[in-house]
């Protein structure tokens, strides 16, 4: 089975380019059924975690974790980076999937009156949307300048921008100031002229993104598909509920075995629904849809105090958990793809650990 894996990873395209080239003569093909490499927490590549540590928690974190920014930062930091490579790298790579998550500084939070006032397009890219993960990472609009650029010099290459947490304040008012800046950014803030929206798939070229094929992409000349989770961004023909048209189930543990045997579940699950016997509409989701295994290994409550109180020094950082999943990641997949289980995206942290990419990517050639 590594065997052919191999063979077939022999064969596979430059990855900036493998969509294109992949499915050039298949342009029929549905993204749903197509192998697609992704990263978890895409955008937290910028957490400090090495050296003179300085690290910011978003409003609304979790107290403890925000407490134990002050007192441990690279330990912390530690904790929350998922990804060495910027956008730009992820996107060369190969990732087409990207788990976007966005706050507010802690420190920069907007008063009750200010956020009263209404925001032109100029003021809203300003607004300080941060990329993040219970940290800061990078500000929201330098993460798209990467993100638009590489989709506008790589038409044929289609990428998805989930944006499954948007972690706010919980005042109402205050944040319907900052939903109203993400929303102005996604649809106004140019890139070289464009805009995600303007890349998008509008309801209005794309109706169903569930059926959509690399051919109706391509003849829209369109190559962003945007997910929000319902409620947090104002209804707009750019952004599609990922409710209704994903799921992505998370097994939740720091145990690759658990992990293994969870998303067999998930993907068996998925088959049946393909076939009928079971609803495709589930609890958080259209496992008949896009569909995400969540491979990546996540660090509970208890493990995390040991580790930032050092009374734990193993397995203390989640480079540490990808270098643990991400050799069995790709071994997993492989075997699920052998066993005809219906695989659609993969997400892991560090991909560049085990090359999970050019490999997953080598599983649409055979």
């Amino acid at each position: 089975m590594l065997l052919l894996a191999a063979a077939a990873l022999a064969v596979t395209p430059p990855t900036p380019d493998w969509m294109g080239t992949l499915y050039a003569d298949k342009p029929d093909t549905r993204l749903t059924s197509v192998v697609i490499p992704g990263t978890h927490d895409s955008g937290a590549f910028k957490i400090d975690t090495e050296g003179k540590c300085k690290v910011t928690a978003i409003a609304g974190a979790n107290q403890a974790m925000a407490a134990a920014g002050k007192g441990n930062p690279c330990g912390a930091g530690k904790l929350s980076k998922a990804q060495s490579q910027n956008f730009t790298g992820q996107l060369n790579g190969g990732i087409r999937y990207l788990d976007m998550r966005l706050g507010v500084p802690e420190n920069k939070v907007v008063s009750a009156k200010k956020a009263g006032k209404k925001l032109s397009n100029k003021a809203a890219a300003k607004v300080p949307i941060v990329l993040q993960h219970t940290f800061t990472s990078l500000r929201f609009t330098k993460g798209l300048q990467q993100i638009v650029s590489f989709a506008k010099a790589h038409p044929r290459e289609q990428i998805i921008l989930d944006f499954q947490h948007i972690d706010l304040t919980g005042k109402k008012k205050i944040d319907k100031y900052y939903t109203s800046a993400i929303d102005k950014i996604l649809r106004t803030y140019k890139v070289s002229g464009s805009t995600v929206c303007s890349r998008a798939w509008t309801s209005s070229v794309i109706p169903d993104p569930v059926q959509a094929t690399f051919r109706q992409a391509w003849d829209a000349n369109r190559n962003i598909l945007v997910m929000y989770a319902k409620g947090e961004l104002p209804k707009n023909s750019c952004y599609r509920a990922r409710e209704n048209y994903l799921y992505s189930p998370w097994p939740n543990t720091e145990d690759p075995a658990v992990s293994t045997s969870a998303n067999t579940g998930y993907l068996q699950a998925r088959k049946d629904a393909l076939a009928g016997s079971q609803a495709c509409s589930v609890s958080g989701g259209n496992q008949c849809g896009f569909f995400v295994s969540q491979l990546q290994l996540s660090m509970g409550l208890s493990s995390q105090i040991q580790c930032l109180g050092g009374s734990r020094t193993q397995n203390c950082s989640l480079l540490d958990l990808a270098q643990l999943r991400n050799p069995t990641a790709v071994q997993d997949m492989t075997g699920w793809d052998a066993q005809g289980m219906p695989l659609n995206i993969s997400i892991v942290d560090f991909y560049e650990v085990s090359s999970t990419a050019a490999q997953l990517i080598a599983l649409n050639t055979d």
